[in-house]
């Protein structure tokens, strides 16, 4: 009783550090992944969206990845005691199968537009290098006319 009360302490004392460290570790990676949509060509605000939902994802898996830990420790108490584990088990069994469907919904990503972001920026360039050329030729032909007058 002693030991578990000790145990709670130590836990608790420690669980702020180790949130502000998941956190900063989050945000750093969070931080690698969009810099690198941008190079990809990602627009600012398309890879803020799908850093928000990555970052969604993990604190999702995350949740589920500790209550299989906690299932998986009731399940070592029981056997211990030599208590019935079966129900334990099949709680650990739809947390498997949670993770798994977090794992696949989340591959199919935040939503993905018909035409990609890239695309859109390089049409864009495409018809304002086009306006450039019409006004080229429109500024040769004020030359033209200024030399002849």
């Amino acid at each position: 009783m002693k030991q578990l009360k000790l145990r709670d302490a130590i836990r608790n004392a420690v669980a702020p550090i180790k949130n502000i460290r998941e956190s900063q570790e989050a945000n750093l990676a969070a931080s690698k992944e969009y810099n690198r949509l941008l190079m990809e060509g990602v627009l600012p605000s398309e890879a803020k969206r799908f850093v928000e939902f990555n970052k969604q994802v993990d604190a999702q898996i995350r949740q589920v990845e500790e209550a299989m830990r906690i299932t998986e420790l009731d399940i070592l108490r029981a056997k211990a005691n030599n208590a019935a584990t079966e129900e334990l088990e099949k709680q650990l069994d739809l947390l498997k199968k949670q993770k798994t469907a977090i794992e696949g919904e989340a591959s199919k990503g935040p939503g993905k537009s018909d035409t990609s972001d890239r695309k859109i920026i390089e049409d864009r360039v495409a018809e304002l290098r086009g306006e450039l050329t019409e006004m080229t030729k429109l500024g040769n032909v004020a030359v033209k006319v200024a030399d002849n007058i």
